[in-house]
């Protein structure tokens, strides 16, 4: 672990704290993101999630309010590669999505509601 020190200076006082760090596999991050394609993102009344290879029946998406609440969504697929996300009765605002397979987190993602 690599450990960082954060220091904020407000007139003449000095706030520090330090925090210790895991380092994150870059490749394998963008490994993650490159197996779905959310989109569009603003949207209005609905966005797609691609899959970069068929989806099977253990991947599920699920899109959460700021507080943190699962909110309640209608979603189908629209074909083996995509996953059609009706919010068209939610209010504006930032959600966001987590998508799995297994039980296993593959991608967390905000989406903007207009």
């Amino acid at each position: 672990m690599k450990k960082t020190l954060l220091s904020l200076f407000i007139g003449s006082f000095c706030f520090a704290q330090v925090f210790e760090t895991v380092p994150v596999l870059q490749n394998e991050v963008q490994a993650q993101e490159r197996r779905f394609a959310i989109y569009p993102n603003t949207a209005a009344n609905e966005f797609y999630i691609k899959g970069k290879q068929n989806f099977s029946k253990n991947v599920n998406g699920a899109l959460y309010d700021a507080s943190g609440k699962l909110i309640p969504v209608k979603s189908d697929l629209k074909d083996s590669e995509t996953l059609y996300v009706d919010i068209n009765n939610l209010p504006s605002g930032v959600y966001t999505l987590n998508v799995t397979q297994d039980k296993e987190l593959l991608i967390s993602q905000k989406i903007i509601k207009e």
